[in-house]
């Protein structure tokens, strides 16, 4: 059960940190979204796939922009997304569901409930 906290995001005493992490390490992430049956995906998870998935999405444009111009703005934006992901994984392993700044809310419209 998801404990209310006095900011905007809420903490998961049992979540499973396993599949929340995996949810930031690209393709892996397949593996909580097959294995997690929909009526068994709380706030936690649908949080991580959807912001993990996200990232996944935006790690892959961002590698094309990156080969396509190869330039330093192309290596602000990789550095950028690496930011995210550590702070993603970093709130999956403390069992909360806090939103990612800048795209948290953009990845919370992605339809996985």
């Amino acid at each position: 059960m998801a404990e209310e906290t006095n900011e905007s995001y809420q903490t998961y005493p049992n979540a499973n940190t396993a599949m929340g992490v995996l949810c930031y390490f690209g393709v892996l992430l397949v593996i909580p979204l097959l294995t997690i049956k929909k009526e068994q995906r709380d706030g936690y998870i649908i949080r991580h796939l959807k912001q993990g998935l996200g990232l996944f999405a935006l790690s892959i444009l961002v590698s094309l922009v990156v080969n396509v111009t190869q330039n330093f703005i192309g290596s602000i934006f990789g550095l950028l997304d690496l930011i995210l992901v550590i702070l993603g994984i970093v709130s999956a392993v403390g069992k909360t569901d806090k939103k990612l700044p800048f795209i948290g809310d953009i990845f919370d419209k992605i339809p996985l409930n």
